[in-house]
């Protein structure tokens, strides 16, 4: 049996260094410290990959004290939350 094909939509030079520095869940200030491309455009990709499903959200619980993975967040506030690369993130950095 074989596996579907995906069409992997083309990244710009900014989405594809964020996908390199994410090799595990990273925060955003993380982000921001090792990312050339300022604030504005970071959160720009941030959303853009998320819209994506390139990466997902995680955020903090303090019920079960872990990070878990979040559907809806609030774009304004990207600081409260981590970034990690999807199962088709990663087909982006093979």
């Amino acid at each position: 049996m074989e596996g579907k094909k995906i069409a992997l939509i083309e990244l710009d030079q900014y989405e594809r260094e964020i996908l390199g520095l994410l090799v595990h869940a990273e925060s955003y200030d993380t982000l921001l410290s090792e990312f050339e491309g300022g604030p504005f455009i970071l959160g720009d990709c941030l959303r853009s990959l998320v819209r994506q499903k390139i990466l997902r959200i995680m955020e903090w619980e303090e019920a079960s004290n872990s990070w878990r993975g979040r559907i809806i967040y609030d774009a304004d506030k990207l600081r409260e939350y981590r970034y990690q690369l999807t199962s088709l993130g990663l087909t982006y950095l093979e």
